[in-house]
């Protein structure tokens, strides 16, 4: 049996490093994978998107391509993202034809089409056109685990009417078995006629096996990347399937290249981005959890092994099968809807100095002088989440609003004695319950883009953003001035820097603030004080 495997390392490896592959490796990598004589190499997607910076394999032009020294051998595939051909002004004829000009003009020769169920059927007309253009072309169905027999087998007969070379499958979520992918290519083939392809990830160790079974059961294309580089745990290792399907009979040379350029580049990646499987992408393997959910956590410092065991119990429960950036990184899914707090901070504020006290390291360097500044200027003292630094009996109030941040912290919460300011009666009915017994004072919140308002029950803020939410609280209450310590900052390239930016900018726009003093070192373009001579 012929195997074709596409190398998707630099496509599936970016979701890591933004794409941004530099020079060298990228030469060593195309050198190494003609060695070995793989099939194909997803060189990166084909996009139009442009929100933030990514590197030029996020959209592999013709020219970027062009400018690549790609070994004659060696042919050259892109993926595009189905949804990028509805969410368009453009129709997805425009999209393709913007996208893409005749394969005989283009270095590539394959392109694939990563595609949800619902734009399974709108997404195959377009086939026909990449077809008639001169491409070889495929469909990789995300999330098939999640359709009903009949559902596969209805996809596999539609797909059968359509110009499409390889029809694919992953395991999108990571939690399939050998016995699994067995099943969902014997209810494909009841309607489709064509080649097979899989696409592995690696949450449950299982990555190769599947491959496997797949291959047995009748796949003849299959996917893989350099030491498992992929989004969340990674897919199979390119190091193995080269090994097991691919005719490499007496190739040392092949595999010394591959064993070199692991050494030389893809194995210090791998220990300083960290990808590949651990306890949390296995559980989220077995409970049917998105893995970008594990990847942007583990990312985070803001998340400790605790939390992050936490938001998989929770997600577990109220399903994670589709990752939703906005509510990883906004919640604006639970704050969409108008603001409806019930409690106005100036009961405790009432025109007094308030501190809020981050979770930076300078908190704990500068404990002494910090605490001496409460007991001698009796602020109102604001903590953000659960910073438990400063003596307990110095904090006022405890300040929380990310959802999915209240849900890692409800046991930290109950063995508080201060009341915790939430927007209570905008969570989610089980999220209430979870937070029985707990004093809660609800103080409503919307997020709207740029925007910082705060009104006596409720505010308006543009993320949500803790420490955005208790300078609303202390602005609603009248507060005389407010100080921050422990709001430290992060690296330029740190989303959080960005996020907390866009916070102090907004929050500066609004004429009735008041500037906050930074008493300890901070990074951040804010009043600073010291703490030692207050």
């Amino acid at each position: 049996m012929n195997i074709n495997l596409i190398d998707c390392t630099l496509r599936d490896g970016g979701y890591y490093n933004n794409w941004d592959f530099k020079e060298n490796l990228v030469r060593c990598y195309l050198d190494c994978m003609d060695s070995l004589n793989v099939n194909f190499v997803e060189i990166g997607f084909r996009s139009l998107s442009n929100k933030k910076f990514k590197g030029a394999f996020a959209f592999s032009s013709d020219s970027f391509i062009e400018s690549l020294s790609i070994p004659e051998s060696l042919k050259i595939g892109v993926m595009v993202n189905a949804s990028e051909l509805f969410t368009s002004d453009m129709s997805p004829e425009e999209v393709i034809n913007l996208l893409f000009k005749p394969a005989a003009d283009s270095p590539v020769s394959l392109v694939r089409f990563a595609c949800h169920l619902h734009e399974f059927k709108d997404t195959l007309p377009i086939c026909n056109i990449l077809k008639e253009m001169g491409y070889i072309v495929g469909i990789n169905l995300m999330q098939i685990s999640e359709a009903s027999a009949d559902e596969v087998i209805l996809l596999g007969t539609e797909a059968e009417n359509f110009a499409i070379d390889v029809l694919y499958f992953a395991d999108s979520l990571g939690s399939l078995s050998p016995s699994q992918v067995k099943k969902i290519i014997n209810l494909l083939q009841k309607g489709w006629t064509g080649p097979i392809g899989i696409h592995t990830h690696d949450n449950m160790n299982q990555a190769l096996a599947n491959t496997h079974e797949a291959v047995h059961t009748g796949a003849t294309w299959i996917d893989s990347t350099v030491t498992g580089m992929g989004r969340g745990p990674g897919n199979a290792k390119t190091e193995f399937t080269a090994i097991e399907f691919l005719d490499n009979n007496n190739n040392n040379a092949g595999l010394q290249a591959l064993s070199s350029l692991i050494s030389d580049y893809f194995g210090p990646m791998k220990s300083h981005y960290g990808w590949g499987t651990n306890l949390y992408y296995y559980l989220a393997g077995k409970f049917k959890i998105h893995p970008t959910y594990i990847q942007e956590m583990l990312n985070d410092e803001r998340y400790k092994d605790e939390d992050i065991l936490s938001l998989i119990d929770h997600l577990k429960k109220v399903g994670g099968k589709k990752f939703n950036y906005r509510m990883m990184e906004t919640g604006r899914l639970i704050f969409n809807a108008e603001a409806s707090g019930s409690w106005s901070p100036s009961e405790f504020v009432a025109n007094q100095d308030v501190l809020i006290i981050g979770s930076g390291p300078t908190v704990l360097e500068h404990k002494g002088a910090i605490e001496a500044f409460i007991k001698k200027f009796n602020p109102c003292v604001i903590a953000l989440n659960t910073n438990n630094i400063l003596e307990d009996s110095l904090i006022d109030l405890r300040a929380a609003c990310h959802p999915l941040r209240v849900v890692a912290d409800l046991n930290n919460y109950k063995n508080f004695s201060q009341p915790l300011v939430l927007p209570f009666s905008q969570l989610p009915a089980e999220l209430q319950k979870l937070l029985h017994g707990i004093e809660i004072l609800d103080y409503g919140i919307t997020i709207e883009e740029n925007l910082f308002a705060f009104e006596s029950t409720q505010c308006s803020i543009p993320i949500p953003l803790v420490l955005s939410y208790a300078l609303a609280i202390a602005s609603a209450g009248g507060a005389k001035k407010i100080y921050l310590a422990g709001i430290d900052g992060y690296g330029s390239s740190d989303l959080r820097s960005s996020e907390m930016d866009l916070v102090l900018k907004a929050y500066s726009a609004n004429n009735n603030t008041i500037d906050p003093i930074s008493i300890t070192p901070t990074s951040y373009d804010l009043v600073s004080s010291s703490v030692y001579a207050l």
